[in-house]
C-alpha cells in the first residue's frame, strides 16, 4: 500500500501537521510495511500551472526545470492521497494549493456551451483525506474547503472516497495537543473564556485519536482489497 501525503502548511509542527502524524501512526502501526512519503509543498521543486493548455495536446505537463513529472508519477501510484493544509480565509495554504492547480495536466478539458468538461487520462481508486485546521470557533469554516476537495476529488471519477480530520479552535503551534492547564495562560492572552479550556482539550484528544483510528481502517480496509 502506498500513502502520498501532501503537506501544505507553513509550520512544521503545526496543528494539521501534528494531525497527519497521527494518521500516519494509525497506518503504520497496522501495516509496517507501507510506503508512505511526505511531500513538504513549500519546499518541493514544483512550480505554479502557467495555463498554457498543452496538456490537453501532449497528455502530460510540458513544464521544465522542475520535479512535477516526477513526483506526479508518485501521486498516480498512491492508494491513499493526503492533503495537509491549515484553513486561511476558508482557503488551503497556498503551498498546496500551487500542487492541486498542477493536477490540471491529470485531464483532458473541453470547454462546452454551458461550462467546460474534465475527462481524466486515468480514473483513480484512491482515499483522499484532508486533514485541516483553523483558529476560529466556527463549525462550518472549512466547508468551502471540503467543496473544493469533493469536487478535484469527483473529476477523476466516481470510485474515490473524501474523509475529513478537522480541527476548530487550534490557535497556536502544537494546541491540539495541549492539555487544559497549558491552554490557559494563551485563552487568558487571547481572551478566550478560561472554562472552554476543559472542553477543547478533551475535543483535541478526541480528535487526535479519530486521525489515528481513520489511518487504522483505512488500512486494514485497503488490506482487505488487496
Amino acid at each position: 500500500m502506498k500513502v502520498m501525503v501532501l503537506n501544505g502548511g507553513p509550520r512544521r509542527k503545526g496543528n494539521s501537521s501534528i494531525l497527519s502524524g497521527e494518521f500516519i501512526r494509525g497506518i503504520m502501526e497496522t501495516n509496517p510495511e507501507a510506503e508512505v512519503e511526505e511531500i513538504i509543498c513549500e519546499r518541493a521543486n514544483v512550480g505554479f500551472c502557467r495555463g498554457c493548455l498543452q496538456c490537453n495536446s501532449k497528455g502530460h505537463c510540458v513544464l521544465k526545470n522542475d520535479d512535477w513529472a516526477d513526483i506526479s508519477r508518485r501521486i498516480l501510484d498512491a492508494d491513499i492521497l493526503v492533503m495537509v493544509s491549515p484553513v486561511y480565509f476558508r482557503a488551503i495554504a497556498s503551498p498546496l494549493k500551487k500542487f492541486i492547480d498542477r493536477f490540471r495536466a491529470f485531464f483532458y478539458v473541453r470547454i462546452t456551451e454551458d461550462g467546460s468538461t474534465h475527462d481524466p487520462y486515468e480514473e483513480w481508486k484512491k482515499d483522499w483525506v484532508a486533514i485541516l485546521s483553523y483558529g476560529s470557533s466556527a463549525m462550518d469554516e472549512a466547508d468551502p474547503v471540503k467543496e473544493f476537495f469533493e469536487m478535484t476529488m469527483e473529476l477523476f471519477g466516481p470510485k474515490n472516497t473524501l474523509h475529513t480530520i478537522i480541527g476548530r479552535r487550534l490557535a497556536r503551534v502544537g494546541h491540539v495537543t495541549s492539555t487544559a492547564e497549558e491552554l490557559k495562560p494563551l485563552y487568558e492572552m487571547l481572551k478566550i473564556p478560561e472554562e472552554w479550556t476543559h472542553e477543547d482539550a478533551q475535543r483535541n484528544g478526541e480528535l487526535m485519536a479519530s486521525a489515528y483510528d481513520l489511518g487504522k481502517k483505512l488500512t486494514e480496509s485497503r488490506g482487505k482489497k488487496e
